[in-house]
Parts: C-alpha cells; sequence; structure tokens
C-alpha cells in the first residue's frame, strides 16, 4: 500500500472512481430527471480532480510550479462552483431564472418562472 502512495499510482486509482462516480450520476439524471445537472457535475470533478493531480505531482517530486498549476486551476473550479451554486440559490429566492439557474427552475413554481420555458 506504501508503494501506491510513493508511486503516486493512488491517484489514478482515485481519478478512476471519480469516473465512475461520474458516468453513474449521470446515467442516475438522465433516467430519473433529477440529480446533479451535467455542468454542476462537471465543475465539481474538474475541481476534485485537479486537487489529486496536484497531489500525484507532488508525490512524484515534480517542480513546484507544476503542483501550483493544478492548484491554480482547482481554484478557478472552486469559484466557478461556489458562483454557480450562488447564482442558484439566489434564483430560487426570488423566482428569477437565468439560464445558469436551470437545474433549480424545474423546483419552481409556474409562475415563478415568468413564463419562460422550464427544462425537465
Amino acid at each position: 500500500m506504501a508503494g501506491l502512495f510513493a508511486s503516486g499510482q493512488i491517484v489514478w486509482l482515485l481519478l478512476g472512481f471519480m469516473v465512475v462516480e461520474a458516468v453513474a450520476l449521470t446515467l442516475y439524471r438522465r433516467r430519473t430527471g433529477s440529480g446533479v445537472a451535467a455542468g454542476a457535475l462537471l465543475i465539481n470533478l474538474l475541481s476534485g480532480g485537479s486537487l489529486l493531480l496536484a497531489l500525484h505531482a507532488a508525490l512524484i517530486g515534480e517542480d513546484w510550479r507544476v503542483v501550483g498549476v493544478w492548484l491554480g486551476s482547482s481554484l478557478v473550479a472552486h469559484l466557478a462552483d461556489l458562483r454557480q451554486r450562488w447564482v442558484s440559490r439566489y434564483c430560487a429566492t426570488t423566482g428569477n431564472v437565468t439560464a445558469t439557474a436551470q437545474p433549480i427552475a424545474s423546483a419552481l413554481p409556474i409562475a415563478a418562472t415568468n413564463g419562460l420555458p422550464v427544462r425537465r
């Protein structure tokens, strides 16, 4: 087990689990119409995947700049995730429906959608 960490191979195993998770959540969304929207899922997985790649770079002794690039990309994805969540929360509380908040729109009453079509 120590060899998995020392070589960085543990990261590839974890990334594989993330791919399985993404496929499972996407299939669930397609079958039921509920669950995590594809865009929100992608942003979340990009953030986590970037952190794992930063860990991999550190474990195998890459230059600090490589680790920094992966950490920076994780930060960008994390900030995009936060923005998406705050916009969705704002739209859900005010009844304002925008293109970035379409996953939340299906939970709103018809009157709150201002006559805009809602994707279900």
